[in-house]
């Protein structure tokens, strides 16, 4: 099972600079299972065997912000594996996930989510590891470490957006202006939309607001009004 990588609001990284690891990252988890494919450090592989996962975080924290990364997932089998792009914390307003420039989900803030939506600085993590327990038909299939190690590969990375780090308050005044267009986001356009809705109609074998086993309530942004969660445009 892999979790869509997450882009935090809503454009094409095309002509926006790439960042090394060194960069821009740091080791988080299983730090010999972090490793270079390249001398200049912009393409990273992170795996899982029996004895660990790993993954890696951004050294900043973000206000508002774009993020993207190519991303090559495990092949062979792969049940119970998770593979993360993510972010912890995020926009106040909106969030939106792109795989391969197609927004995937929006997500915008609404009162009934109080404080359980995102709104301090957010941090970007990459992680694998092993979700047997939930990940792949409720817990049903488990990781099968006969075909470990299961690899990630990472590089192409872009952070774009406004610095929250006080240690950089320079760099971040910098970066703030030059991100002004991120804030002003205010939704998908109307090609966009249809585009998401072809994506989940096609591809969704999954939502969370379906899953009455791990959620008995649907959370707030599972109001769906009577539709499906494959066709609803927030979700």
């Amino acid at each position: 099972m892999a979790s869509i990588p997450s882009c935090v609001l809503g454009f094409s990284s095309h002509g926006l600079p790439t960042s090394s690891f060194n960069e821009s990252f740091i080791r988080l988890f299983g730090n010999d299972h972090v490793i270079f494919l390249d001398d200049e450090r912009e393409s990273v592989q992170i795996s899982l065997d029996q004895s660990s996962g790993s993954g890696f975080a951004s050294q900043l924290t973000y206000l508002y912000s774009y993020f993207s990364a190519s991303i090559k997932l495990p092949g062979n089998y792969t049940a119970g594996v998770v593979v993360s792009y993510y972010t912890s914390n995020a926009d106040d307003t909106w969030i939106v996930y792109y795989v391969d420039d197609v927004p995937v989900r929006v997500v915008q803030k609404i009162d009934a989510m109080g404080g359980d939506f995102p709104s301090k600085a957010m941090t970007l993590f990459a992680t694998i590891w092993d979700g047997s327990n939930w990940a792949t038909g409720g817990g049903r299939d488990k990781v099968d470490y006969k075909y470990a190690p299961f690899t990630a590969k990472y590089s192409s990375f872009v952070l774009y957006g406004c610095s929250a780090n006080p240690a950089r308050e320079d760099s971040a005044a910098e970066m703030c202006g030059n991100a002004t267009d991120l804030n002003s986001f205010n939704g998908l356009t109307a090609e966009r939309k249809g585009r998401l809705e072809k994506f989940r109609i096609e591809h969704l074998t999954y939502s969370y607001c379906d899953d009455r086993s791990r959620y008995p309530t649907p959370l707030p942004e599972c109001n769906l009004k009577g539709k499906s969660s494959r066709s609803i445009y927030r979700l």
